[in-house]
Formats: C-alpha cells, structure tokens, sequence
C-alpha cells in the first residue's frame, strides 16, 4: 500500500465524521516530498475554500523552530554566544526578576540567563496558559495589554531560577529579539533573507492584514465535541513579529524546511546551516531535568493538558522536543518535534530520513481528536515505509 492508502482514508474520515472541518498532512525526506493530501473545507458545512497544501495557516509555535534556526546562523557567523549571558546584547534581561513560590512577590535572579537556556526552554521564563504561578501573577500584576503572543509578555518575569527547570515559555520570542538586535533587520526582514529565500518558502511569513483573509478559518472545540468558528481568531497581535508564534505558512511550505532539517541544513543545493550545527540542534541540551515537554493547562478553552513526548523520555535541543527512546507509533529515537497552538503537529525523524506534519485551525490545542489522528497518521507513515 502507498501513503496515500494508507493516510488519506483517515483525513477523509476526521472530516466525514465531523472531527474537523479541515485537515493537511505532508511527509517528507530529505530528497523528496513523499506524501501531500489535504480534506474537507474552510466551512464546517462545506462551505469556503478547500483546504490545500498551499492553504495559509496559523503555524503559530511551529515558528520556534525557524527563529531557532536563525539564531544558530548567528552562532555559525560569530556573532552570538550560546553561553555568555544575554545581557550582553538585550539589556533589558541583565537583572530579570523571579515569582517567588507565594506567587505575589518578585525577586533578582542569582543567575544569568544565556541563549542554550532560551533556545531549551530552561530560562524561567513561561506562559500564563501553562505555568499557574505565572498566571496567577499577572491576574493580580497584569501587563499592558497582555497577550501570549504580543510584545507585552516580554515584560513578564521568571517563574524559576534560570537553568533550574524545563517550563514552555515566551524564551523564543527573546531569541527573536536576538536575531533582530544582532542583525540589525527585522524579523520578517531576516526569514526572508537567510531562510525562506534559500529554502524557496514563497508563502510563509507574519500576518498582515492583506494576509488574513487567506488563512484558512479557526474554530472552536466545545465540551459537547462540536465545532463552531472563530472571526476574528484571539491573540496574534499584529505590528510585533514573534519569534515564539507569528508566522503564517502553508504545507508545502514548511514542508520544505522540515526536509532542510533531514538534509542536515541543506534543501535543493542550498545550505542554511551547517549538517553539524543541526546534529547540535538535535542533541538534548536539558540533562536530567524532569518534566520536559509536559505542559499543565490554566486556561481550558485555549489548550487541554499533555505531554508532548507522548509519556516518552524525552529532552530538550536548540529549538526542538528530542525523544529519546523509539516510540509506539515507530518513531526513532532521537526524532524532532513540536506544534502550533492551532493543532498543527510536526515531527522530525533523522535516523529514517522521515519528517511528517498534520495541520488543522482548530483551539484548544491538544485537541484529543487531532491527538489520535496525528498518531495514526505517524502509524501509517511508517507503515508505508516497511511496507
């Protein structure tokens, strides 16, 4: 059987069965793309456009991992250190301040915050989504015009001395900042240049406002399991690019950089990396910190509560999730991953030169029926390279 025997039956039955209104899912290596297929509409009732592998999409934290890449072609130039402290080049963190365990008061870091602790997530910084110290903080401390995905949460403080934990945060926004501070452009600016036009991704970039008609429509999950649409979706603050969650892309399009990471930073005769910063990229860089990729929801309606490794071991690279042992649907030790806060899954799979990604426009994220689909669609992906 051929990956589409195998995949497309079960996007065709998440769309028939009402899961979904919509659903891409494309499978790469290094030298090909080996699958693209898409079902269903913009409209839950049929309505709108189709959904395509050149539909854009709201990639929202599938971004991490471009603002990660070019934070390692900084390193690769000479121009940023993974361990000297941040300060050196963003002021603004020489003296973060830290939640205490009473959630109310605030005090100074003892430790320095550096690029390794951004690009792994170990900075203390967090999301209010999933950090309720932070949370409960800024209910009490709010932040002008306070959004997960705005400028405004770069004002947020630690919830825990830097290096000390593994908490998903606001860290790849600060590695945005990085990229601009030292390249002197901004981050759309610097995508363009040094990612995307190499890599040939014509469709991807941050929202604007000509853009957003394009993108395909957000809908929300409710507790009965029925859809209903979002107009206009939350969060997304245009005007600020983020590095942890602006961009939009299509299919084919991030499909392309997923088969720049298999190529070890090369695509098509053009190289972005160098194969030896992606195998450092690759590595865990988190130790024996617990809890990597385990992510506790505070607000229900924006995400449900999972371990991204799927109760696999697991740490943290420079820019990526590393599971480190096989997992039940065949993933390789070693393998990549990461999401978007709309349902979009990715994962990375170096050893069996396979990369593999599911995209819906769907809150909360961790949605459990993109959940189950996304492992039959990795089952059937390895199937069809066995087979």
């Amino acid at each position: 059987m051929t990956f589409a025997d195998r995949i497309e039956p079960l996007l065709a039955s998440a769309v028939e069965g009402g899961d979904l209104a919509g659903i891409v899912a494309t499978v790469e290596s290094a030298g090909e793309q080996l699958y693209a297929g898409s079902a269903g509409h913009f409209e839950l009732d049929g309505g709108g456009a189709t959904y395509e592998v050149d539909t854009p999409l709201r990639i929202a934290s599938m971004t991490k991992a471009v603002t990660s890449v070019a934070a390692m072609q900084l390193v690769e130039r000479g121009l940023l250190d993974l361990d000297v402290p941040v300060s050196r080049w963003l002021p603004r963190l020489e003296a973060p301040s830290v939640i205490e365990a009473d959630g109310t008061l605030l005090r100074a870091a003892r430790t320095a915050i550096t690029a390794r602790q951004l690009l792994t997530h170990t900075s203390g910084f967090a999301y209010p989504i999933w950090n309720a110290r932070l949370a409960a903080y800024l209910e009490e401390h709010p932040l002008p015009a306070a959004n997960v995905a705005g400028a405004a949460m770069l004002g947020a403080p630690l919830v825990s001395e830097p290096g000390t934990q593994w908490e998903y945060s606001i860290s790849t926004d600060w590695v945005g900042e990085l990229v601009v501070t030292i390249s002197g452009q901004s981050l759309g600016e610097y995508f363009a240049e040094h990612i995307f036009g190499p890599l040939g991704m014509t469709d991807s970039g941050f929202r604007t406002a000509a853009s957003e008609p394009r993108i395909a429509t957000l809908h929300q999950r409710q507790s009965d399991g029925t859809l209903l649409p979002l107009d206009p979706p939350p969060g997304g603050a245009r005007g600020y690019q983020s590095g942890g969650a602006g961009l939009h892309s299509t299919a084919s399009d991030y499909g392309r950089f997923l088969r720049m990471v298999l190529g070890r930073g090369s695509l098509d005769g053009s190289r972005v990396l160098d194969a030896g910063t992606v195998e450092e990229m690759a590595q865990s860089h988190t130790g024996d910190l617990d809890g990597v990729g385990v992510l506790t929801s505070t607000n229900a309606a924006m995400s449900n509560s999972d371990d991204m490794s799927f109760g696999h071991a697991a740490g943290f690279g420079l820019g990526f999730l590393v599971t480190l042992e096989t997992s039940r649907t065949g993933r390789s030790a070693g393998s990549l991953s990461w999401a978007g806060m709309f349902n979009t899954y990715y994962w990375i799979d170096l050893a069996r030169d396979v990369a593999g990604a599911l995209y819906t426009q769907v809150l909360p994220f961790l949605d459990r029926p993109v959940l189950d689909l996304g492992r039959e669609f990795e089952r059937a992906t390895y199937e069809s390279l066995d087979g």
